[in-house]
């Protein structure tokens, strides 16, 4: 449906809050448009009547008509009439920082994790326990990701 991509790249907020007022099969025709992530995080926030309302009828769902569809497509007229607050994008934390460590090879990695032993222990423990989780080839390497010092808090080299 044309239109529509200003909404897949909003917040669940910004387009519960736009739909609030339409009707359910009206939800349910734009909620099919959108990834399932973003849909359930809408569903997440409707009030339960709506919510069970909106997921029947994108369950049963099998076409638009075409008054339908010109009525959709007001609506998303209406919707998109003022910019829309767009979701943040997961960058870092835990994962990125375990990946790019053990990217690093074994070579850098004993002074990185001092440092971050130093800085925030929590934070260090919390990376050597994902690399031991994640264990060998999460990064597409070969050999064992993490060494005996990893019960210290070290995340092991990559070997190569």
């Amino acid at each position: 449906m044309t239109g529509i991509e200003p909404l897949k790249r909003a917040d669940p907020w910004s387009v519960a809050q736009r739909l609030a007022a339409e009707h359910p099969q009206i939800v349910a025709a734009i909620l099919v448009h959108l990834d399932p992530e973003l849909a359930a995080g809408v569903l997440k926030i409707c009030a339960e009547r709506l919510r069970n309302d909106v997921v029947l009828r994108i369950a049963t769902m099998k076409a638009i008509r075409p008054a339908a569809l010109k009525d959709l497509r007001d609506v998303m007229r209406t919707v998109l009439a003022e910019p829309l607050q767009e979701r943040e994008t997961a960058l870092g934390g835990i994962s990125a920082a375990t990946e790019i460590i053990k990217l690093m090879g074994a070579a850098l990695e004993p002074s990185v994790m001092a440092s971050l032993r130093e800085n925030d222990p929590d934070l260090a423990r919390a990376i050597a326990a994902r690399a031991e989780r994640h264990g060998p080839g999460s990064s597409g390497s070969s050999g064992s990701i993490v060494n005996k010092s990893s019960v210290r808090g070290n995340i092991g080299g990559v070997s190569r």
